[in-house]
């Protein structure tokens, strides 16, 4: 047999184990999807009717601030640096993810009180869930799979509010940020939203909900800079063998930047009782999961903070944002999520 041909036979080989590594890989997937959704949808469906956690509109306030993916102990180990967060306390959520928490949170039975209620979100399932259909089959982690056509699906739904039954809805999202790659509204831009929201239209109740300390993390990249890898999916990377405590520093990091925009808002709105809250925490490796997926009760993802304060208006700010421009359609929420590996 000559080189060439055991070089050859050498790089086919090389080629069929390659392929055989990722039809095991997709098989393993499949069935990971198949034994998840056989537990995912008999979780929702009985969450829908036996409602856990506690439900916002279940509590008096005047102002609610939500930092996605925000867990208790990343919270507690910040909170002496923040007059604000004297006394941090906790709340089972209603969702561990973004989509669970809306679809439970922003229900029929609550009507009443959405319509005095503006909501500021940085968040792209407000628009996925409540601009549009529900898509009740739709989960991150059943991508690609029968489940998103199977007819259980449609036992998970939930009366719903829309979009125009809040006195103010406010997606926020700007192609800036979109044209540097970031993919997510940084926090400065819902904070300018979320006052001049509160200025301008004065609602009885206000909710803003900031995409931080969520990935990707900005906390030290510049707003026009598109963001390294390490930052843009710091989980993926912890998944891929990273060093989880570079990626728990960017992961507080990215907190104590959203908490500075947090201070912003509560000293230029006015609201007698705030509450600071997450929608759901964040899993770094524990049960092997990196983030947070939807119907796992882990007490990092389920058990949030819950933070009372108040904010009062010193005008010591003001907003650099155009409130009929903050919103950009034409961005596409689609994109969005997709972009944050959702879709």
């Amino acid at each position: 047999m000559t080189g060439g041909s055991k070089i050859g036979r050498a790089i086919s080989n090389a080629n069929i184990l390659h392929e055989w590594r990722v039809s095991v890989s997709m098989n393993l997937n499949k069935l990971r999807q198949t034994i998840y959704g056989a537990y995912l949808y008999p979780y929702l469906i009985a969450d829908k009717h036996l409602a856990t956690g506690t439900n916002i509109f279940e509590r008096e306030w005047d102002a609610v601030i939500v930092l996605d993916a925000c867990r208790v102990d990343a919270l507690m180990e910040v909170r002496h640096e923040y007059a604000f967060l004297e006394e941090v306390d906790t709340r089972w959520s209603v969702g561990s993810t973004s989509k669970e928490w809306i679809i439970n949170t922003f229900k029929e039975e609550y009507r009443n009180e959405i319509a005095e209620t503006a909501l500021v979100t940085g968040n792209g399932w407000a628009e996925k869930v409540l601009m549009n259909t529900p898509e009740w089959g739709r989960w991150t982690a059943l991508n690609g799979s029968f489940w998103e056509e199977h007819a259980i699906a449609s036992y998970v739904e939930r009366d719903l509010v829309s979009s125009s039954d809040f006195a103010t809805f406010l997606p926020t999202w700007s192609n800036e940020f979109s044209e540097a790659g970031n993919r997510a509204p940084r926090a400065e831009y819902v904070t300018d939203a979320a006052i001049t929201t509160a200025r301008e239209n004065r609602p009885d109740r206000l909710i803003v909900h900031y995409m931080q300390p969520h990935e990707p993390y900005y906390s030290t990249v510049p707003a026009d800079e598109p963001l390294p890898e390490s930052n843009r999916a710091p989980l993926e990377t912890l998944r891929n063998g990273g060093d989880k405590e570079a990626v728990w520093h960017e992961y507080i990091e990215n907190l104590r930047y959203v908490l500075d925009n947090v201070q912003t808002l509560l000293t230029n709105i006015d609201a007698e009782k705030v509450i600071i809250t997450a929608d759901h925490g964040e899993l770094f490796g524990e049960m092997g999961v990196y983030g947070h997926v939807a119907a796992l009760p882990h007490p990092k993802l389920r058990k949030v903070p819950w933070v009372e304060t108040q904010a009062t208006d010193e005008d010591t700010h003001s907003p650099d944002v155009d409130i009929d421009e903050v919103y950009s359609p034409e961005t596409g929420v689609e994109d969005r999520l997709r972009n944050l590996g959702y879709l």
